[in-house]
């Protein structure tokens, strides 16, 4: 709350420096679920009502956002109140000083996410209810402050946007130093503890080592363009940096062996997390039409930091020469037409050649293949004004088909492990009525599906969503 209320005070100081223009916008959100009924395979149906932002357990949320600046420097901020949050006040995606020293470069500084490349085909509100989909950093990935990977509690940092001729763009993102998998940013001067692993030897007798914050601030770095052709469209690519560590607590049987294997570690799954080349192309040559299509590429890894390892409390335990994991790629299509009072998106989002093998002589050989995990999902709408101004209608179908992985032991006296896969599917329909900056959304929602030979629940719900903007 300090750190939240002096950033707030250097906000007010710089608005006061006299600006030449200054923006304020707000957004109020909400859903009420006045029904909601979820059967589990083979048990008794439940029966009930939420009031809460995407029918989960966050209430109704508040944002306020002000954007004030002449043409070579600026602020931007939003605040953000959830009275069901720990924290009441936060900012939102913005808290961040803005400066312009010559006109091809903008430098950012503070939180922020700037999506001048990201993906242009993001995701439907109405999935939250029928089947998950994956958003537009699928596609291309957004620069922002807070760093990617599973250790990325890093809220501030520092952008270069360079435009250097008219079409092309170049950026730069750095979060910053703070200490690995903190949620409390650290200085310069920081420091944090390493143990190097040795399985002959207890935790209290392994090697430690202190380590500065700074020599991790780069580790993190993610560096792109994007080149619009005329007429045709943008292509882009980019460099992201991130982490590679690993919590032994997400699985509490791996605790104590935390490198018997991958099975069981779910974050190096997503492309998301890890290291990673991207490239895509947006078509948008004909008028009506958006074609965006992306590829992550991640980077091999056998080095890795593993945090909350029994017996280690004050650290991390750093591993090499263990498991070599090579994260699935990921192929992402998004597609988006409109025509008249037709609006038709759809997206593919595919996962593969996920694998992970372990060669070395530290604990079981063993090779393990992930199985391809694809979703797609499809929603149009239509616009009703002829019968009611504002008025439209829409579907949303989801399907997620999830492949078979198996865990291969070399040493044949340890049983071979395999994950069925199994699918999840979804759909639902809705009519949204919008009256200036407000809305509202309501409709039906179902999904069902069944995982390794498990059914899960199916769930129906009735969400109405609220939301005004000004």
């Amino acid at each position: 709350m300090k750190k939240f209320s002096a950033l707030l005070m250097v906000l007010i100081v710089l608005g006061g420096v006299g600006f030449a223009e200054v923006a304020v916008t707000g957004q109020v959100d909400t859903v009420v679920m006045p029904l909601q009924v979820i059967a589990p395979d083979g048990g008794d149906a439940q029966i009930g009502a939420a009031v809460g932002r995407n029918g989960s357990t966050d209430a109704t949320r508040v944002r306020i956002g002000i954007a004030a600046g002449t043409d070579e420097v600026g602020i931007n901020f939003k605040v953000q109140f959830n009275p069901n949050a720990t924290v009441k006040f936060a900012f939102d995606d913005f808290a961040e000083v803005w400066w312009k020293p010559i006109s091809p470069l903008k430098i950012e500084a503070g939180k922020f996410v700037n999506d001048t490349l990201r993906g242009k085909i993001g995701d439907d509100n109405w999935n939250k209810y029928t089947a998950t989909m994956k958003d537009a950093d699928s596609i291309f990935s957004r620069f922002k402050s807070t760093s990617w990977g599973t250790d990325n509690a890093s809220a501030v940092g520092f952008m270069l946007g360079i435009n250097p001729i008219e079409p092309l763009f170049i950026g730069v993102s750095v979060p910053s130093v703070y200490q690995l998998g903190t949620a409390t940013p650290d200085t310069i001067s920081g420091s944090y503890t390493t143990y190097t692993y040795d399985k002959d030897k207890a935790p209290t007798e392994w090697k430690k080592e202190t380590l500065g914050n700074v020599a991790h601030t780069y580790e993190k770095i993610q560096a792109g363009l994007g080149y619009t052709i005329a007429n045709i469209g943008v292509v882009r690519a980019q460099y992201v940096g991130a982490s590679f560590i690993f919590d032994a607590s997400d699985d509490a049987a791996k605790t104590d062996e935390f490198i018997d294997g991958p099975a069981g570690w779910s974050w190096w799954k997503n492309p998301l997390n890890v290291r990673r080349i991207e490239a895509a192309f947006a078509f948008t040559g004909l008028s009506g039409l958006v074609l965006d299509v992306g590829a992550k590429l991640p980077m091999t890894f056998d080095t890795y930091e593993v945090k909350n390892v029994t017996g280690i409390t004050d650290g991390y335990v750093k591993m090499s020469g263990g498991p070599e994991f090579t994260p699935p790629v990921q192929v992402s299509l998004g597609v988006g037409y409109t025509l008249d009072a037709l609006d038709i998106k759809g997206r593919v989002d595919a996962q593969l050649l996920g694998s992970a093998k372990n060669t070395s002589e530290i604990d079981e050989k063993y090779d393990y293949t992930l199985g391809p995990d694809i979703n797609l999902h499809l929603w149009p709408s239509y616009k009703l004004d002829a019968f009611s101004e504002g008025l439209s209608a829409g579907l949303d179908l989801g399907f997620e088909y999830i492949g078979e992985s198996k865990m291969d032991y070399k040493d044949d006296a340890t049983a071979d492990v395999t994950d069925k896969g199994g699918y999840r599917f979804g759909i639902g329909a809705w009519l949204r009525k919008a009256y200036g900056g407000a809305s509202i959304k309501g409709g039906l929602a179902l999904s069902l599906g069944e995982v390794n030979e498990v059914k899960q629940a199916t769930v129906f719900s009735i969400p109405v969503i609220f939301d005004y903007t000004f």
